[in-house]
């Protein structure tokens, strides 16, 4: 009977230890399925967009390449027509480079310029449908 008692501590010890790797294992499972997840494409891609758009360096610098891109568009549109005009040809692509620069450097005019124009324009939309 001595023999018994003496093996009671060992027994609960090896139960203690059982518990815990198993408590162990199940959290390891847990973050290989997360690391897993972080590991997915889709997930790479999403957590990315996320950081870019909570960075206001990164989406400022965006905005303003966008801008650049739209205005230079722009310009070619209306200035860029079938001629056979060399001055004509010259003034647009002096133009394209110019206009796209400018937009660049007044970039926060106009962005309030835009905003101002997106917050009329549903009550110019919306007169207009009355009249």
């Amino acid at each position: 009977m001595n023999n018994l008692s003496s093996n009671q501590p060992i027994d609960e010890a090896v139960a203690l230890l059982k518990v815990k790797s198993e408590n162990e294992f199940i959290e390891l499972k847990q973050k290989f399925h997360a690391m897993i997840d972080s590991l997915n494409p889709v997930n790479i891609i999403k957590d990315t967009l996320l950081e870019v758009s909570s960075s206001p360096e990164i989406k400022d610098g965006l905005e303003k390449t966008v801008v650049g891109i739209a205005s230079g568009l722009l310009v070619k549109k209306v200035m860029y027509s079938r001629t056979n005009s060399t001055l004509k040809k010259l003034t647009s692509v002096a133009l394209q480079v110019l206009i796209p620069y400018l937009a660049a450097k007044h970039y926060n005019k106009i962005k309030l310029l835009g905003q101002k124009i997106i917050h009329i324009l549903p009550m110019v939309v919306k007169k207009n449908r009355h009249t």
